[in-house]
């Protein structure tokens, strides 16, 4: 089991500007089903200011992406099952998952909102028309060699509200494949 929490900036008497938090949680429960099989549940929530600043020069973003999460305003949960062929084809890893992924409108590198149209406090997660995606998902890895693995992600992803605008569906099949390798220097003593 992992639990994270971050409390950014807590505004007691400010009603100006509210206050922002992150929290991630995991549970992995080895061997629950048989032998060979893992289950699990992740859990995220990240509001919509986290890790970002006022000044643009305090803005932590490399190629677009914040350094502890690659966005904000969001609420992700999942739940999966890794299954270990070892005893199959050593090496093989299969792990089929659901996932419930909740965006708000409010994104890592733009300027800190604060209040709505009608001079309202902004919620502080899940802020405006939320997109939701729903992924059913298989993830496949494989390492024939300590060095050497092969991973593919795959799945169907059912979204509503596409990019945040009302009664737009984006429903599609999308697929990650990666291959990887480790180079080690050993030195003679």
């Amino acid at each position: 089991m992992n639990i994270q929490a971050l409390l950014d900036d807590i505004h007691v008497e400010d009603k100006d500007e509210v206050t922002t938090f992150s929290l991630f949680g995991s549970v992995n429960i080895a061997e629950a089903i048989m032998k060979s099989t893992d289950i699990g549940i992740e859990f995220e929530a990240v509001a919509y200011q986290t890790y970002n600043s006022p000044q643009a020069e305090g803005r932590y973003l490399y190629l677009r992406r914040g350094i502890a999460t690659q966005n904000t305003d969001y609420v992700l949960s999942k739940i999966y099952s890794k299954i270990y062929l070892e005893e199959i084809i050593p090496g093989l890893e299969i792990t089929p998952s659901l996932t419930y992924y909740l965006q708000g409108e409010q994104i890592i590198n733009q300027t800190i909102v604060r209040t709505n149209s009608d001079g309202s406090l902004i919620d502080i997660i899940l802020t405006g028309e939320v997109e939701k995606t729903l992924r059913a998902g298989v993830n496949i890895f494989y390492s024939p060699h300590p060095n050497l693995w092969f991973q593919i992600d795959t799945g169907y992803n059912k979204i509503d509200n596409f990019m945040n605008t009302s009664g737009i569906a984006n429903n599609r099949f999308s697929t990650i494949a990666k291959i990887g390798f480790r180079l080690g220097l050993y030195t003679q003593n």
